[in-house]
């Protein structure tokens, strides 16, 4: 095995383990079973608190036992969850497979982006980083196109159906991981402890306050983008005057977006000076923001759109240069302790936006919520400016 094959490898696996048939239509199915969008909100708080408690930990496996196998389990447990998901709601299956559907991800979260920079480094082609990191967001959307176009026709003759085929697709992908060459370890090095990792990532943290703002600015995007795409969308598509049956190419359009973004990423690179990122992703938001409240007609779909492509479009940027701030024996925990401030937000924002949904209005949710975090966004900014590396970024 080669760490050129890894690459490709890992292309492979992102195609089923972000297989989602079931993404378009999630928060329908659970309405079918009886809950509001506030008590959907109570329930998604839930998984991302079990998010909060095995993120770090699973950082650490990542970083001690090895990238590969992070991911070949987190992939294994995630096809389980799938096939409990569709057992009577709160029944002792359902809540087995909720579980390990919300804990699966943080097995991928730090252990991808190591194995794919480490590979990276070790062929002395570290600059591509971006570009990789952005194809690969790439085939993740691609890959979700497929799935939600997919999903239309499986829904019809079942929504339980969705989850059973995206269970079959990422058990399929779980051995992937297994072929690909360990990037943890050169030579004879000995793993380090737990106790040294977590050490390791304090004094980090500890040493270059840049880096937290800079994980937390990170984070504060990637989750806002992860919950108007994964949850509000669905509400607010309904609310602005699209059917059930047009929610899966919302969807499409949504990640064909996201897509664009990942293609664009190497040249926005090239053109604009990295700085500037940390002020054009909160302005844009702002105005996108005030648009969406404002304008709720069909085509007010389009200021979403564009929001996510500008994220999609910077964000790899930011994770490049939050990357070579991090050595490699610390990155997967380090990268989940991101992964930990992403939960904790999301544990916060969905049940948040989706009780503003069900009291108010869709549109006025995203205004109000997206409003608050831009500001946030700018204050971060002003902040994460200060920093003397970013001059030649």
């Amino acid at each position: 095995m080669s760490y050129k094959l890894n690459i490709k490898l890992y292309y492979i696996f992102t195609v089923t383990i972000y297989f989602y048939i079931w993404m378009p239509i999630w928060v329908i199915y659970f309405q079918k079973k009886g809950l509001s969008l506030s008590q959907i909100g109570i329930l998604d708080a839930v998984g991302y608190l079990l998010m909060v408690l095995s993120e770090v930990p699973t950082g650490i496996i990542a970083d001690k036992y090895g990238r590969k196998y992070s991911l070949a389990l987190g992939a294994l447990l995630y096809s389980i969850g799938m096939f409990g998901i569709i057992f009577e709601l709160f029944s002792f299956w359902f809540l087995v497979g909720y579980v390990f559907w919300n804990i699966s991800n943080t097995f991928l979260t730090g252990a991808n982006i190591a194995i794919l920079r480490e590979s990276l480094d070790r062929l002395n082609e570290l600059d591509k980083f971006p570009k990789i990191l952005g194809r690969s967001n790439t085939i993740m959307m691609m890959s979700q196109i497929v799935a939600s176009g997919l999903c239309g026709t499986v829904a019809a003759h079942s929504l339980e159906l969705t989850f059973i085929l995206s269970g079959i697709v990422t058990l399929i992908g779980f051995i992937i991981p297994l072929f690909m060459k360990e990037t943890l370890l050169k030579c004879n090095e000995e793993r380090e402890s737990y106790l040294t990792i977590l050490k390791g990532t304090y004094d980090l943290i500890k040493t270059d306050k840049g880096i937290i703002l800079i994980l937390l600015y990170s984070s504060l995007v990637s989750s806002l983008v992860f919950i108007l795409t994964y949850t509000i969308y669905q509400p607010y598509s309904k609310e602005i005057g699209y059917s059930i049956s047009e929610l899966s190419i919302i969807l499409i359009l949504l990640k064909l977006f996201s897509a664009l973004g990942g293609i664009l990423t190497g040249w926005i690179n090239t053109k604009i000076p990295l700085r500037y990122t940390f002020w054009i992703i909160p302005s844009f938001l702002i105005i996108l923001s005030i648009f969406i409240g404002i304008f709720t007609f069909k085509l007010s779909i389009t200021y979403l759109l564009i929001f996510v492509l500008i994220c999609t479009c910077f964000s790899p940027n930011i994770s490049h240069y939050l990357n070579l701030k991090i050595k490699d024996n610390i990155r997967a925990t380090v990268m989940s302790f991101q992964g930990l401030l992403w939960t904790l937000i999301a544990f916060f924002l969905d049940p948040l936006i989706l009780f503003l949904a069900d009291t108010t209005k869709a549109s006025l949710a995203i205004m109000i919520v997206c409003l608050a975090i831009s500001l946030i966004l700018l204050w971060l900014a002003i902040f994460i400016l200060k920093d003397e590396h970013l001059e030649g970024y």
